[in-house]
């Protein structure tokens, strides 16, 4: 067979793989999870990084050129036929291994992830001396753990939720990445001599005295969430934090004003109130106070260079009414958030908002999640944010969204309502391509030019009103369970009743169906093309 013919049929085969989700771009391939066939012809394709969901059996790949492999959630109980001499980074999460006797064949590789293999043994590991990256988070029967001490080159380890032996950490020196979350320790002594750390997270352990931690003075990022820490002197050690995870009912937060490095803090859930000690953090700009109830916000008008800021949840508890017998929640006070001009990312759902008057002055804002503010009606002071391009309004009672018109550079809106709402201020904004409208009635919407996601899902007495609709460029389309149930005659009633040139509904029952019994037919023929182009 001449050479231009192979090629020929070489990129049909592609085609054909490409027309079921199966795709080859940029030297990568995903074989998604119709995997029950002969992977022999992959030798012969240039392919760098292979993907393969749920395959019903352990796997025999051949490949010179794979350097990336994924076998997550394969259903695989070992890896010994897999032949890949230049493999770099194998993820074999999710599966049913129980040891890796052979791993050391693959010499190059430099990333593995072991994760939720509930039981494995470990041997064979110590072969991987250039091995950089291991996860074995979730692995609560891990077996010869020692042997990570003889892999000279690991840098980053995962062992989250573990509840391994963690003796043998204080001899792997050369880490600078380490997770230990939730492992139920409570002496950390071991952890004083990792001095080349950067990156470091013992939360939720049983952890009282952090103190070895002052030694740790590389570490630019700590997590120490859910500790019930009485002391944290250690702070004042770690010049180079930038990054700081702290949840806790700990009422003693000054000293978290003495690290004016940070530009990165998490303080959710801590019950705080009055955050003046946030005013000396002038070089923060991500700031996380989500689930504060009642929070004092007035200290935010100093952290110049703040541009992240989550508060949702943060209304009042309020108080008792002699009618009710539960708590009324009460909207926090977010007037002082006008002089945070410099935010580009706003969280505020669930806030019990009834005002957004104060927003009006964030003029750079490009993301802002309203979601759950059931008594927010009037968004008139959104018209002002010309540069959003995220706007969530779900759960919220609005009904008017003329002040979305001016919106111009918006390209995603989710909106929800008890109210009929009137779409048409939609129609001019070009870069909107995709808008999730829930629980509302609504009279007429055009088929928007760009439009890649539409998704119309609403509480009504016909199952056809939950349907996902595809026009022109759209490009995901996720069928509602209930729209399995949508006839002919339902489609055309809803295409009328809304106007839309093009409509699709997948009827996810009956397409699938037929769509399998043609990738297979399909399958058939592509193996029959690659066999005949490498003869």
């Amino acid at each position: 067979m001449e050479l231009p013919n192979q090629l020929q049929q070489i990129e049909n085969a592609k085609q054909m793989l490409e027309q079921y989700d199966h795709r080859i771009e940029n030297e990568d391939l995903n074989l998604g999870s119709y995997t029950q066939f002969d992977f022999s012809f992959l030798q012969h394709l240039e392919i760098h990084k292979l993907t393969i969901w749920y395959c019903s059996d352990n796997v025999l790949l051949v490949s010179s050129t794979i350097k990336e492999l994924d076998l997550s959630s394969c259903d695989i109980t070992n890896i010994d036929e897999l032949q890949l001499d230049n493999l770099e980074v194998l993820n074999v999460s999710m599966n049913k291994l129980t040891e890796i006797i052979n791993i050391g064949r693959f010499k190059k590789l430099k990333s593995l992830d072991l994760s939720l293999n509930r039981h494995i043994n470990l041997s064979g590991i110590q072969s991987l001396k250039n091995l950089e990256v291991l996860d074995i988070h979730l692995c609560y029967k891990v077996e010869n753990f020692s042997l990570l001490t003889q892999l000279p080159s690991l840098k980053e380890l995962n062992m989250r939720e573990g509840y391994a032996n963690l003796s043998v950490l204080k001899d792997m020196v050369q880490l600078t990445k380490l997770n230990v979350c939730n492992n139920q320790l409570e002496d950390i002594n071991l952890l004083s001599s990792l001095i080349n750390l950067e990156y470091l997270d013992i939360c939720y352990n049983k952890i009282v005295d952090a103190d070895p931690l002052k030694f740790l003075v590389k570490l630019t990022k700590l997590d120490i969430s859910g500790l019930d820490l009485q002391n944290f002197s250690f702070l004042k050690s770690l010049k180079n934090l930038r990054k700081l995870g702290f949840t806790s009912q700990n009422k003693n937060y000054n000293q978290i004003s003495d690290l004016v490095q940070l530009t990165k803090l998490h303080l959710e859930c801590c019950d705080l109130n009055n955050i003046n000690f946030l005013s000396s953090l002038k070089n923060l700009e991500y700031l996380n106070l989500h689930g504060n109830h009642g929070i004092d916000l007035t200290a935010l008008q100093h952290l110049e260079k703040l541009s992240y800021l989550d508060i949702g949840g943060c209304y009042h508890r309020g108080c008792y009414h002699f009618c009710y017998t539960e708590e009324i929640p009460l909207a926090i006070d977010i007037s002082p958030l006008k002089y945070v001009v410099t935010l580009k990312q706003l969280d505020l759902r669930y806030s019990e908002l009834n005002s957004i008057s104060a927003l009006k002055h964030l003029v750079h804002l490009q993301q802002l999640n309203l979601e759950g503010n059931e008594c927010l009606v009037d968004i008139t002071p959104l018209q002002y944010l010309t540069q959003l391009n995220t706007l969530s309004l779900m759960s919220c009672n609005v009904y008017e969204i003329s002040a979305l018109r001016p919106l111009v550079n918006l390209v995603s809106l989710n909106l929800e309502s008890k109210q009929t709402i009137n779409l048409n201020p939609l129609n001019k904004l070009v870069k909107l391509t995709s808008l999730e409208v829930r629980e509302a009635d609504f009279k007429t919407i055009e088929d928007h030019p760009n439009f890649k996601e539409l998704v119309l899902n609403k509480y009504m007495k016909e199952s056809s009103d939950y349907v996902h609709i595809s026009v022109r460029k759209m490009d995901t389309i996720d069928t509602g369970t209930t729209a399995l149930r949508t006839n002919q005659t339902k489609y055309q009633s809803f295409k009328a009743r809304y106007n839309l040139t093009k409509l699709q509904i997948d009827s996810l029952l009956q397409q699938q169906v037929r769509k399998q019994e043609s990738f297979f037919n399909n399958i058939a023929q592509l193996f029959n093309i690659l066999c005949e182009a490498f003869q």
